[in-house]
């Protein structure tokens, strides 16, 4: 087991950050597993993950291996790890500045090198199987678990350079590794800033673990579009590879709607004046115009066009990334912290005359995030491994979740979202808020097809503000992941909607079986109704506040607490019910269609 996961994972602030630290594991768990491969024997050896063959599968940071008799299990592991080790400086080497850069000399690489080595986890236990694959199988995770938990101790580590360095603006636990020649040289070039070290602003100090997460990103997405020459960079502005962000995911529901109104040309035309961020997702006609849900009633549902490399491609086109449809992120993200007033006001009265002609006011500010896990995996791995030839039966079991995990990222993508993580049974995504359930539906039926045994998937899902910071977020998705799980009791979907103001909201229930619409066709189904007008928007927010005296049926959590699901005897539950669908009735009798110009229908 390599790790550690939540250094690499929680202590992301922007959406590239995120799916880097998921990245650079998965890239460090395949250098192991293949390290292991050749080591024991190809690819026979190998029980978890089931194959290496596949170049774009990510790799879960446990591996599992068959040590060939007579090989040391020592030696077999300090190779692995010397894998490991080489392949996250080879990382670091391409994503840091290099000999010859003019940020070379402002950053500590020595530093840099000793923390990111330092940050490393690699954890180890044999076991040799005597009697059965399935006891020495129990036998190796009980050690491993043990082995984790175990702490090493040793010598206080301190900084190589002395005091007075700032710590890392994104967890504030390691030293900066730029020099403070870097910000006196380019303070008032805040882009070169950004582009020679990934900086959000002057005032941001990286770490050599951050400054890989953000860097890393650039080397890790741009094989297809070749970093523009100097000369391109004044003409084009600053070079942003990075990740869609969400912001961009916000405004998906947006830009579908103008592709729908036929507002295409609109849409470019304001882009090209304003949207400076030069990123490619596509061409303005198509770009992350995601299907809307079937429950809409459309014949054809377009396909998202959402590319992993952002910047200049081969065509010379440049696209854009939807925080411009945003009033609030003009100035900071797409015109710059220094624009003139003048400039401002003028991209704001562009803005707000494209969503006059869309005929709306603003656009949603909200995404989604998913997290999909699959059930009682581990109860489904003992019975195979007890059956004959347990280990191959393990195996193709593996080979069948790497299946899975390589569909996901057509499924994530299709729907507009960006995939990422996606090993094992572990799937995590970053989705347009119109596209979500649908995403989780498509991941939780692939997940049946593709891994069998009956086996069944829990999503969590929050639907956040685009604003709201990245670690919050994935907390609440946690929160939800653990709804499906631990009150829905499995094979359910949990969704978390977290508004700006007022209470968090949660909604559970298991994955419909046979005809039974189930939550997600229960919310299509009055979305349905919203969109046709069949029933006015308010009705919603009154039948959930009718709700909220039924704790069993939803409940709300606050800022500090969350309010526990209340028992019920089986006389006042059918009471309860009752008392519900009467004022659901009563409140839904009172209500118009047609913006209260017609009576609502009998059905």
């Amino acid at each position: 087991s390599i790790g550690p996961v939540q250094d690499f994972i929680a202590s992301a602030r922007r959406c590239q950050d995120l799916w880097f630290g998921s990245h650079l594991l998965s890239k460090l768990a395949r250098a192991v597993a293949d390290d292991l491969k050749k080591t024991c024997g190809g690819d026979d050896a190998l029980i978890f993950p089931g194959s290496l063959a596949n170049e774009e599968a990510a790799v879960a940071n446990k591996i599992l291996v068959r040590v060939p008799a007579g090989t040391p299990a020592p030696a077999v592991a300090a190779a692995a790890e010397t894998a490991m080790l080489t392949q996250l400086k080879k990382m670091a080497a391409d994503a840091w500045p290099s000999p010859g850069d003019p940020a070379y000399e402002h950053f500590n690489k020595t530093m840099a090198t000793t923390q990111i080595t330092e940050l490393m986890e690699f954890f180890w236990v044999a076991v040799p199987e005597r009697h059965s694959y399935a006891s020495a199988l129990a036998r190796a995770e009980t050690l491993l678990a043990a082995r984790k938990s175990t702490k090493n101790w040793g010598p206080q580590r301190s900084s190589a350079t002395g005091k007075g360095i700032p710590k890392s603006s994104l967890d504030g636990q390691r030293e900066g590794v730029i020099l403070k020649s870097a910000y006196d040289r380019w303070r008032r070039e805040p882009e070169s800033l950004r582009r020679h070290f990934g900086l959000k602003s002057s005032r941001e100090h990286l770490c050599g673990v951050a400054l890989l997460k953000r860097l890393g990103v650039q080397q890790a997405t741009q094989q297809d579009d070749p970093k523009p020459s100097v000369s391109e960079l004044t003409v084009r502005g600053p070079w942003r590879p990075a990740f869609h962000s969400t912001s961009h995911l916000a405004a998906a529901p947006l830009l579908t709607r103008f592709h729908r109104q036929n507002l295409s040309d609109d849409t470019a035309k304001y882009v090209a004046k304003y949207g400076k961020l030069n990123i490619r997702t596509g061409t303005c006609a198509n770009a992350t115009a995601a299907a809307l849900p079937a429950a809409f009633g459309e014949a054809t549902h377009a396909v998202a066009s959402v590319p992993r490399t952002f910047g200049q491609n081969k065509a010379g086109t440049w696209g854009y990334d939807g925080v411009v449809f945003f009033e609030e992120r003009l100035k900071p993200d797409v015109l710059g912290e220094g624009c003139h007033d003048d400039e401002l006001k003028a991209a704001r009265n562009g803005l707000r005359a494209l969503l006059k002609k869309a005929g709306i006011a603003e656009p949603l500010p909200y995404y989604a995030m998913l997290l999909a896990d699959g059930d009682t995996m581990g109860k489904v791995i003992k019975e195979l491994a007890n059956g004959e030839d347990g280990w191959r039966a393990h195996q193709r079991f593996s080979q069948n979740l790497d299946g899975f995990a390589l569909g996901a990222r057509d499924i994530v993508e299709t729907h507009g979202g960006s995939l990422i993580y996606a090993g094992g049974d572990d799937v995590m995504a970053l989705l347009p808020l119109h596209t979500a359930l649908a995403t989780a539906d498509a991941l939780r039926r692939s997940f049946t097809e593709c891994v069998g045994h009956g086996l069944t998937l829990s999503v969590g899902l929050v639907f956040a503000h685009h604003m709201t910071p990245m670690r919050q977020v994935r907390q609440l998705a946690k929160d939800a992941e653990r709804v499906a799980k631990d009150i829905a009791g499995r094979n359910a979907l949990a969704i978390i909607m977290d508004k700006r103001s007022g209470v968090t909201l949660t909604v559970y229930d298991k994955w419909p079986d046979g005809e039974a619409p189930g939550l997600r066709g229960r919310l299509d189904g009055l979305a349905a109704l919203l969109h046709a007008e069949d029933v006015p928007n308010g009705v919603a927010f009154e039948l959930e506040r009718m709700l909220r005296t039924f704790d069993r049926t939803l409940h709300s959590t606050g800022a500090a607490n969350q309010t526990s699901t209340a028992s019920h005897g089986a006389d006042e539950t059918e009471a309860e019910s009752s008392a519900i669908w009467a004022l659901a009735q009563q409140i839904i009798a009172r209500k118009r269609a047609g913006r209260g110009s017609a009576p609502l229908s009998e059905s």
